[in-house]
């Protein structure tokens, strides 16, 4: 049980840390053109 219940929480946190990563890549990403001046 105690093993399932770690292998969920792993595949949340991955889901979790791909969203932010994406979400962090968009707000980087705007970032980026502003720097550039495009």
């Amino acid at each position: 049980m105690l093993h399932w219940m770690v292998k969920v929480g792993n595949y949340v946190a991955l889901q979790s840390l791909y969203f932010l990563s994406q979400k962090a890549l968009e707000v980087k990403g705007d970032w980026s053109l502003e720097d550039i001046g495009i």
